[in-house]
């Protein structure tokens, strides 16, 4: 007996985050990555979400879904080490349902202090921490770059490093105590410039993979602009005790606490599949590495822009041609 092909059912790809995607999806609207408060932007949309709620509940049901829905946002938002910017929202938040006479609020008091003590003693903006510019800085990590490069970590010396840069020696070691510290903050710098590449691109509002496009663009660029520092963090972090690339990605992580919500925000359409956010952003930066690992070998004789079709078409559309042998591997029916 003949049997009936199986009809192929839809996959559903799991949302990273579950019940929670809601959440990330509202908070990515109010919050750049770098986790800064978009006040207007909240005000406008939070108090047009209250009117409709008491349209639809009444005064009492709304005061009760705001205590609740705010104790949710704010310990959220205290989880991030937020600050002055969790503060604000609150502060933002009491004003807007006063305005619409909702004064009946019930918050734990001990979320209460936790936050207004975080707000006191933190900026809490997140973001990529700035440092003015050093002229003196600039030069022993330029020479530090020439040095490793020439001579290995392990072979290359401060008193070298010195020399390069034109200073004394005890003026390297009043920036860097060691030259294990020197190369972790040339790691940190190193990522401190991509994060500026990834506030510029994921910032705004608009198409979201186009703006994966353009961050991928830059991060091309900027290992074309940094060959010699690139290579130094994929050879030389086991001198950091295996740390060297977790130093440069964790400093990106943790540059923007509120990244996997704005990716959210901007992927209400469901323009990509949702799937784990670090998960993801980690496999990605290993993928890059593996793009520059080839392109090293190569003896860097072509423009790594080269591989921007190839890198967007297995990020996007994966490695399979699509039809009847192609397998998903996330199973159906995610939250």
């Amino acid at each position: 007996m003949k049997k009936t092909p199986k009809k192929q059912q839809p996959v559903r790809w799991i949302r990273s985050g579950g019940g929670r995607m809601a959440l990330y999806e509202e908070l990515g609207q109010y919050f750049t990555p770098d986790g800064l408060f978009i006040e207007d932007r909240f005000r406008k949309q939070f108090e047009a979400q209250l009117r409709g709620q008491l349209e639809r509940e009444g005064a009492q049901r709304t005061a009760a879904w705001l205590s609740e829905h705010l104790a949710e946002i704010v310990d959220y938002l205290d989880e991030r080490n937020l600050g002055a910017q969790t503060v604000r929202l609150l502060h933002t938040a009491v004003d807007v349902a006063e305005r619409l006479k909702l004064d009946q609020l019930n918050l734990p008091s001990s979320l209460l202090r936790r936050v207004l003590a975080a707000g006191s003693t933190s900026t809490g903006t997140g973001g990529t921490r700035r440092r003015e510019p050093d002229e003196k800085r600039n030069r022993i990590f330029a020479a530090a770059l020439e040095i490793f490069s020439e001579q290995g970590f392990h072979n290359a010396t401060m008193d070298q490093v010195a020399e390069r840069a034109g200073v004394a020696k005890g003026t390297v070691y009043r920036y860097f105590s060691s030259k294990e510290e020197l190369l972790r903050e040339l790691f940190r710098e190193a990522a401190r410039e991509l994060a500026e590449q990834f506030r510029t691109s994921f910032g705004g509002d608009g198409n979201l993979p186009e703006m994966v496009e353009t961050f991928i663009t830059a991060w091309l660029q900027f290992i074309e602009r940094n060959p010699t520092l690139y290579r130094i963090l994929q050879t030389e972090g086991a001198y950091l005790g295996g740390e060297g690339g977790a130093v440069f990605y964790e400093e990106l992580i943790e540059a923007f606490p509120m990244a996997k919500e704005r990716l959210a925000a901007l992927n209400r359409s469901g323009a990509l599949k949702t799937m784990n956010f670090h998960t993801l952003a980690f496999g990605i930066l290993g993928f890059m590495d593996g793009v520059a690992r080839k392109w090293y070998r190569s003896g860097m004789s072509y423009s790594l822009r080269d591989e921007l079709p190839i890198i967007l078409e297995t990020l996007f559309n994966g490695i399979v041609q699509e039809g009847p042998g192609r397998k998903h591997f996330i199973p159906g029916g995610g939250a």
